[in-house]
């Protein structure tokens, strides 16, 4: 990671507790972002989980703005 390099934390819902953490999606962001994770920083709530199979099926509820978190396929 290039030195000086912090991902952005943008405030999120005001009665929320958490905060959007931005950043650029190249080597210097995502090693800033494996930073945060490695330190217990950074926490990411998955909203549901979905075979690679279902692929398709991972897209609806992304596509109604109605999650509370990331959607995650697995092999």
């Amino acid at each position: 990671m290039h030195a000086g390099y912090k991902p952005s934390l943008v405030p999120s819902n005001p009665f929320s507790a958490g905060l959007f953490l931005l950043a650029e999606p190249d080597r210097a962001g995502l090693e800033a972002l494996t930073a945060l994770v490695d330190a217990g920083k950074l926490r990411v709530h998955v909203d549901r989980m979905f075979p690679l199979a279902e692929a398709a099926e991972a897209h609806r509820p992304g596509e109604t703005g109605r999650t509370t978190g990331k959607l995650v396929l697995v092999p």
